[in-house]
């Protein structure tokens, strides 16, 4: 059915979220796992607010508050976009749907030295490979998605080049990979084109289930996946480097005149930053 809200998430993710949006991937995944099931087949004009209403609080009750409004803001965006190109269309949310307030939405999250110590040793006992693919993470600064769809044909090197493709900016990223990346890639199976897959055909997936399992081997709760990320960028600080290089190693906009004029690849400086964020991780995790 062309008006169905599997139809249209569709067309959203076709048309809007991967041309636009650098985290499409998960906007593919919430409305796969939490929409489609619920209300793949319906008409997408007659989803009402008490719908909406009712998909939440069941998240909320199974899950989480944090991922009901996680949830909502992908239908949000869903519907805003839809209601742009169909006059008929309006959307049934309101302002007040949230299930917490921006203050605890807002993410803090940077592991102490203890909890980096316990869960580097546990990522070492994880197998292949989500233990190698946490470690990557931490390493290299990056994003979960990026990791996750790392391919062998990127890496180019001690270069792990990811597509244009990936971002809004529409340029490759080139990250260097330290000698400790490169011994973690040197022990990984090669059973197809993704770095880290389960099936040989296709990324990793199931985080969920995979951080259980590094919490239960770590012991420390309380994280996400991309808390790495934001505890790699507070490590390179603490090694002294620069901010804006280390801004640069996570592919963040460079504001003024430096992020619209300067198209340096800034390799060398990057990698140097990287290997005093691997070097207080070796510190830390002795």
């Amino acid at each position: 059915m062309a008006n169905s809200v599997e139809a249209i998430s569709a067309s959203f993710i076709a048309r809007h979220a991967k041309p636009h949006l650098r985290s499409w991937r998960e906007y593919e995944r919430m409305l796969h796992d939490y929409v489609l099931p619920k209300w793949g087949s319906r008409p997408i004009a007659e989803i009402q607010r008490s719908d909406v209403t009712a998909l939440l609080d069941a998240i909320e009750a199974k899950r989480s508050a944090a991922l009901a409004d996680h949830v909502l803001a992908v239908i949000r965006k869903l519907f805003n976009w839809h209601a742009a190109r169909d006059e008929r269309f309006q959307s049934p949310l309101v302002r007040g749907m949230a299930r917490t307030s921006i203050t605890a939405r807002a993410r803090d999250r940077v592991l102490n030295d203890n909890e980096i110590r316990a869960l580097w040793h546990a990522l070492r006992q994880i197998p292949y490979p989500f233990g190698p693919f946490a470690q990557l993470l931490l390493l290299t600064a990056q994003r979960r998605d990026e990791g996750a769809h790392m391919r062998w044909s990127e890496i180019d090197g001690d270069l792990w080049i990811i597509p244009r493709e990936h971002y809004k900016n529409g340029r490759a990223n080139t990250v260097p990979l330290t000698e400790e990346v490169q011994a973690i890639l040197a022990t990984l199976p090669r059973s197809g084109e993704y770095v880290f897959t389960t099936t040989g055909r296709t990324p990793i997936s199931g985080f969920s289930k995979a951080k259980a399992v590094i919490d239960c081997a770590s012991g420390i709760t309380g994280w996400r996946l991309h808390d790495l990320r934001r505890t790699a960028r507070s490590l390179m600080s603490r090694a002294g480097v620069s901010g804006e290089i280390a801004e640069r190693v996570l592919v963040h906009t460079i504001p003024g005149v430096a992020g619209v004029y300067d198209r340096h690849d800034y390799v060398s400086a990057k990698r140097g930053a990287l290997q005093k964020l691997a070097a207080e991780i070796t510190r830390i995790a002795v």
